[in-house]
């Protein structure tokens, strides 16, 4: 059946039941037609309001669903590569680099004060084993590098 909401004078309303000569139930369907056109304006922003309200509780939630999920994405990244991580962290070792355990925890806090060496080590093939060939060079670099860096600053240390 076609709903135009006008009826005819034998038509009752298929809603509220209501005869053609009386007029349809204020709850009725056919009256949403005009629903909020009638509303008073303290009653229209309170709707409003309350619909903003419920947008934003929304879009925090997906917010922090999104943000727990990058969380967890770079966890995984981390401990992906965290083989290669400890890996390096013993080379630091092997090099002298950490002189107390503070030295440690400034490094896990601040890991590029020794991005150059991991950088240098990374193109180098990641040499672990003293003694072998890759080793050896990747050492005299970094022993290049320190000599090259002392007299001066580090632009983390400022």
């Amino acid at each position: 059946m076609k709903n135009n909401f006008e009826r005819s004078e034998s038509e009752v309303c298929e809603f509220c039941k209501a005869s053609a000569f009386v007029d349809c139930a204020p709850d009725c369907p056919c009256n949403f037609a005009e629903f909020g056109a009638h509303l008073p304006e303290s009653l229209r922003s309170m709707i409003t309001m309350e619909l903003l309200k419920q947008a934003e509780y929304i879009y925090e939630r997906k917010q922090s669903d999104w943000m727990s999920k990058m969380l967890i994405e770079r966890v995984e990244s981390v401990m992906k590569d965290w083989p290669t991580f400890m890996n390096f962290i013993k080379i630091l070792h092997e090099l002298d680099f950490f002189k107390t355990p503070q030295d440690v925890i400034d490094y896990l806090e601040k890991p590029s004060k020794a991005e150059r060496i991991y950088l240098l080590w990374s193109e180098m093939g990641e040499p672990i084993t003293q003694g072998t060939q890759p080793f050896d060079m990747f050492n005299q670099a970094v022993k290049g590098l320190k000599k090259e860096n002392d007299g001066r600053t580090n632009r983390e240390e400022e």
